[in-house]
């Protein structure tokens, strides 16, 4: 029984509840599952049986409705880097590894990296280079892409890592020290088909999840 003045929340059977006191919510066997799939994943809502009427709510429907709209872009379009603090063009033509099969792969398989040609592996905070063929440059961006790290030269059978890294690029070997990136400056991303003041919101593609540690070079 709720005592007079004590603050109380509904639950959606009806039955107020004191607030922080969870004895008499709902158990689970009581409430029944909706199942939402979207873009691979698996989304279970649980909830209590809706009395259906003029203002029900269909939560998984509305949920859908706001992923749908969110701002997309095509993860296999390549990306020009040019560094705004230098003034100068880090890379023409750079691949995106925003899944995980891309980011496991890397550069495996690829026999050398053309100057002006790169990979972008986000979200990720450490790379090696096992069973590479060539060496690479590191660049660690944090969410800004703001330079935290960079590595020169780094050459095959080695791990690098920048916990406060949020995704890494790597690049031909030479990229770093001929434009003279350092950590601070800051960078800025745009599609490779357009023309160059055309500029993209790269921040579209970054997932909500944490960067696994020791991807593929």
């Amino acid at each position: 029984m709720v005592k007079r003045g004590e603050k109380t929340v509904r639950s959606r059977g009806g039955t107020p509840v004191p607030v922080g006191d969870f004895r008499f919510l709902p158990q689970k066997s009581q409430m029944v599952a909706d199942v939402v799939f979207f873009e691979g994943f698996c989304v279970k809502f649980w909830h209590l049986p809706e009395r259906r009427g003029a203002n029900s709510m269909n939560l998984p429907g509305w949920i859908l409705e706001r992923l749908a709209q969110r701002p997309s872009r095509k993860s296999d379009a390549p990306m020009r880097i040019s560094n705004l603090t230098r003034q100068a063009e880090l890379a023409h033509r750079v691949d995106v590894a925003d899944d995980g099969t891309k980011r496991r792969k890397g550069l495996l398989g690829r026999e050398a990296l053309s100057a002006g040609e790169g990979l972008w592996i986000v979200p990720c905070e450490s790379i090696h280079t096992f069973g590479m063929q060539f060496p690479i440059d590191l660049i660690y961006l944090d969410r800004d892409k703001r330079v935290k790290k960079v590595r020169n030269d780094v050459p095959p059978w080695r791990i690098s890592a920048c916990l406060s890294a949020h995704s890494v690029l790597e690049l031909a070997p030479g990229s770093i020290r001929r434009t003279g990136t350092k950590p601070g400056d800051r960078l800025e991303f745009s599609s490779a088909l357009l023309p160059n003041d055309c500029r993209i919101n790269t921040d579209a593609c970054d997932p909500a999840w944490p960067g696994p540690a020791n991807e593929r070079g």
